[in-house]
């Protein structure tokens, strides 16, 4: 049967129409959620940022590390001055020693001076006895 010209005849069927029995076509395209652009910015920023925040947990633990040594080096030198304090500045019968202020003083600036820290010597009613700050800048 021809048509004649200009007279519409059966529409051919879309792609996506055409089934094949038993045949499964193509599944159709997903959209992703983020383009590859999108991810290949993100990427290297979140890299970056997981390395910032990794960078500061690991500098916090180091902080703390450094506290706790500067805590035990300054109670060993604490031990340090009090076993000389004990050994040279004590004066008078056992039952009633007393610090001599003279020597007490030398051997806190002595011991102080080479690590810059400051000591304080008090009294046991609280008065101090001897302080290094004021000690090292008499000379």
């Amino acid at each position: 049967m021809v048509r004649p010209l200009g007279e519409p005849g059966p529409r051919p069927a879309a792609p996506a129409q055409i089934r094949l029995a038993g045949v499964k076509g193509p599944e159709p395209e997903r959209r992703r959620r983020f383009s590859t652009l999108t991810l290949r910015i993100l990427a290297p920023n979140v890299l970056a940022l997981g390395v910032l925040v990794g960078g500061i947990f690991y500098l916090d633990q180091y902080r703390d590390g450094l506290l706790d040594a500067k805590i035990a080096a300054m109670q060993s030198q604490a031990e340090v001055i009090a076993g000389a304090l004990g050994e040279s500045a004590l004066t008078g019968p056992e039952d009633r020693r007393r610090l001599e202020r003279g020597t007490s003083a030398r051997i806190i600036r002595r011991l102080v001076v080479p690590t810059r820290t400051r000591a304080r010597l008090y009294l046991p009613n609280g008065g101090m006895l001897a302080d290094s700050r004021a000690l090292v800048a008499a000379g």
